[in-house]
């Protein structure tokens, strides 16, 4: 787990998923360690700017975001995603229950 300032993070969204612009989280899937030896590897990049503001923005606990994009991004790397409806329907399903056995209400309903 790597936190990183908003420049950084827009070098390594650049650098890995192609795109130029800074991200809340990034998460790097090692998907043939998961295969080969059924363990979850991988790297998530948090953006400390980016997280901040957006807790600010949506009238949110700092920690409790941190919380979320690190479940998310844990999600990630256990190979779901949110690109189809879906799919995003299942992944919020699966971070609204992990958050509230923390004790966190939904990030959803801001």
């Amino acid at each position: 787990i790597m936190i990183v300032n908003s420049a950084d993070s827009q070098k390594l969204n650049n650098q890995y998923r192609g795109r130029d612009n800074p991200t809340n989280v990034i998460a790097l899937e090692y998907k043939e360690s998961r295969e080969l030896f059924h363990i979850l590897y991988g790297e998530i990049i948090l953006c400390d700017e980016i997280i901040v503001a957006e807790a600010a923005t949506q009238g949110k606990d700092i920690l409790e975001h941190y919380a979320h994009m690190l479940i998310h991004a844990m999600l990630h790397l256990q190979g779901l995603d949110h690109q189809q409806a879906q799919e995003r329907a299942y992944m919020e399903k699966k971070e609204r229950a992990i958050l509230a056995s923390f004790g966190i209400a939904n990030p959803y309903e801001c």
